[in-house]
This record gives C-alpha cells, structure tokens and sequence, in this order.
C-alpha cells in the first residue's frame, strides 16, 4: 500500500481486494448455494480496487463501444460533485477465480427529479443506488442472474429505497433478463429509446462512411456553402489540455447561453461542474474539443472524451443566427474526420433523439432506464408518482404525434428558448 504524495489517494494492490470480504455476511447467497456471493465495495480504496481489476480482465471488449462514464479514470474524480452523494457501491463477481461481472453505482440520497412537462412534480426523499451508463457488465447469463438476485436482495434489505439503473443496452445479458422483470413482468416501468452511433474506422483502423455518394455530395455543398459565406475564412479549433479548458468553457458557454441548448440546460456552462467534468477527462488525456470559428467568430462548440477507442459526445451548440449556414453539422463532420485520422472506432451521440443522430449514425442500441422500488413508504410513493407521471407524459407525447404536430410543437419550444436567451 501506497500513498500519492500529491493527491492523498491510497494506492493497494488487487491482491489486497479480498480485504473487501468482509462485506460478504451482508450478502445474501445466490439461490443454488453453489456460487459465491459477489466482492462487494463500500469505501473509495477498496471500490477502485474492484473496478480497476474489473477493467484489467480479459472481459472487456475494446472493439465494441466503451462509455467512459464507468470507467475508474472518470468515475472516482467525479464522484463527489453531487452534494446529494454518500458513497461509492462496486460489487464484482467471480467465476472461477477471474472476474466475471461487475456493478458500478454510487448511494445518493435525494428527492428524484419528476416533471409533467415543464411542471416539476414533488417527489419524496429517497436513498438510491445509481446505477451508471456500462455500470452493469457480466460475461455470462448465469453472471447476469446472479447480478439480478442480488439487487432482489438489496431492495429486499431495506437498504435503498430505490435502484436506478441507467441506460442499460437491451442486448447485454442483464438486459435481456430485466425485460421480463426484476420481480414481476413490468417491474420498474422502464423508459426506452435508441443509442445512435458512428462507427467510425474498421478493424484495421480504416475509416468507414456510413451515407451514400449523393448524401456525400450534398454534404459538401453544404460545407462550401458555410466557407464562401464567411469569404474562407474558417477554422476548427482542438482543445486537449487542461491548460485550454478555461478559454474552451468560456467560447462554449456563450454559444450556450444563445442557444435553446442552453435553455434546456443541456449545454456546457462556465461553472464548477463543467469545469470539474472537462479537466477530469483532459488530465487523463482523454478530452476532445472542438470550436468552430468563422471571420473570428466562435459560432459553433462540441466537447467529448475518447477511452477505449469510443468517442463518448458530451455536449454541443451553434449560434443560431448561423442556422441557415449549419455550422453544427460542419463542425461535426470535421470532428468525424479528425476522429478517423486518429483510428477511434465508434462515435457515441450520448443521450437523445435528434433527427441528425440518425442522419449520420450507422449504429442502433436499444437501452431501457429503470428505477426499481423497495417496499418503504417513502418507495412507494415514489413508485406511484413515477408510474402517473410517465403514464401521463406518454400518453401526451402520443397524442401529438398521432396529431402530427409533435415535431412543430418541439421546433416552436426550441425557437422560444433562443428568443428567451437573446
């Protein structure tokens, strides 16, 4: 064991992760009685230890896409930025000796976020187990089974009022379990959408198109189309430091603040969140940043982090005065080019729908978020107002689009929220 001396942070070997079985008399054995219960971690030491060894199996897959979200370089630096945080919860599991399985989560303690529109709904304090984006891995249904009776238990305990488990890939092994249930058909009322993603080079790093010569063609048209309107003089800026970070929040937040991004809250701000999130991934050597500046003026940002050959999309924006010139979907396929000219293998939009992730992606994942309630008062209420409250906004998206007028109701709110940040 080992202490760095600039950061504080204990270092401890893998060999010292069975240290953390003490915390196996709290764990229910599997229902066979044959397997062994998982390594679980409740302190940052030991919770890094079981993710590092996790990450350093044979299990992972960098030809697939990776999110960085889970990863330990990114997790365990970001994880107190939440004040509703209490703890690290990592649990691996085993097969023969050799990790099998992992589960990456942290205890919040906190009042869910509800809303009915743009109406927030009042929602009862709750201790939860968050779940992370690749927070749930395994290598084998038998694994997956395992993974699944072991949160049965834990809501079983008492412990957690509620596990959330976030955008969870349809087709991983405890995916495919979870459609069926964690204890009745139906049981965390999950929400689905679609993960679109690029893949950008193939297996010997070659770049890859995923659109055809016309929609290649028109893409150029496009482009010259942004040049001749700002004489060429146009450039596309990388940031990789974290010397850079503040200069690239500054240029980012105010394209934000002109944009329905910025509104909805979704793009990048110059505060100690955005801050703390970009200098994380670009002291790993990780971030990528790109600006888009045209006759001195920066009119469009995107900002991401590259980890195991994935490019995970964080947030991006244009001033939308520019729109007729889309200087968004330039910015983007420069960002694809410099992307393949460094061999990274997928781009992943992140969260949302937006017609151009579609356009561009050649990739489709399906995904499920859960919520999964224990038993207490406070549980099911929120179970309750979580299943009104989806059942309502479901059934309002429906009838818009049914209407046809769910895309111009959309448009119109986006249209406010410049005209709002102007």
């Amino acid at each position: 064991m080992a202490m760095d001396a600039e950061t504080g942070d204990t270092e401890i070997e893998v060999s010292s992760i069975n240290a953390s079985k003490t915390n196996r008399d709290r764990i229910p054995k599997s229902p066979t009685g044959t397997e062994p219960p998982p390594l679980v971690a409740r302190e940052t030491v030991a919770a890094r230890a079981l993710l590092e060894s996790w990450e350093h199996s044979e299990q992972q897959r960098d030809s697939e896409p990776y999110p960085i979200y889970a990863s330990a370089e990114f997790f365990f630096p970001f994880l107190e930025d939440n004040a509703s945080y209490r703890a690290p919860h990592i649990a691996l599991w085993e097969h023969q000796g050799a990790p099998a399985g992992i589960l990456v989560g942290r205890i919040m303690v906190a009042r869910p976020k509800r809303a009915l529109g743009p109406v927030a709904i009042p929602m009862p304090q709750l201790t939860t187990l968050e779940i992370l984006h690749g927070g749930l891995e395994s290598n084998s249904t038998e694994v997956a089974h395992r993974q699944l009776e072991y949160l049965r238990q834990l809501l079983a305990s008492a412990e957690v009022d509620c596990i959330s488990i976030h955008h969870l890939p349809a087709n991983s092994e405890a995916g495919n379990l979870l459609c069926s249930g964690l204890r009745a058909p139906g049981d965390g009322n999950p929400t689905r959408s679609r993960r679109w993603l690029i893949q950008l080079t193939d297996a010997n790093g070659q770049p890859l198109s995923s659109n055809s010569s016309k929609t290649r063609s028109s893409f150029r048209r496009q482009d010259r189309k942004l040049e001749e309107a700002f004489e060429g003089r146009v450039c596309v800026r990388e940031v990789r430091t974290a010397e850079e970070v503040s200069a690239f929040i500054e240029a980012a937040a105010t394209i934000s603040e002109h944009s329905y991004h910025g509104g909805m809250g979704v793009g990048v701000c110059n505060n100690e969140h955005w801050r703390r999130i970009l200098n994380i991934v670009a002291a790993s050597g990780n971030l990528r940043g790109y600006l888009l500046n045209a006759n001195g003026i920066n009119i469009a940002y995107g900002v991401g982090a590259v980890y195991r050959g994935t490019f995970n999309a964080m947030a991006t924006s244009f001033l939308p005065e520019y729109r007729t010139v889309r200087p968004g979907t330039f910015l983007l396929r420069r960002t694809i080019e410099r992307l393949q000219n460094e061999g990274i293998h997928w781009f992943d939009f992140g969260y949302g729908g937006a017609a151009y992730k579609e356009l561009y992606g050649n990739h489709c994942e399906e995904e499920a978020t859960y919520h999964l309630y224990a038993h207490s008062r406070a549980a099911t209420i929120a179970r309750f107002t979580d299943a009104l409250v989806l059942s309502i906004n479901r059934g309002a998206r429906r009838l818009l689009a049914s209407a046809g007028v769910l895309d111009r109701l959309r448009q119109l709110w986006r249209r406010s929220l410049e005209r709002f940040a102007r």
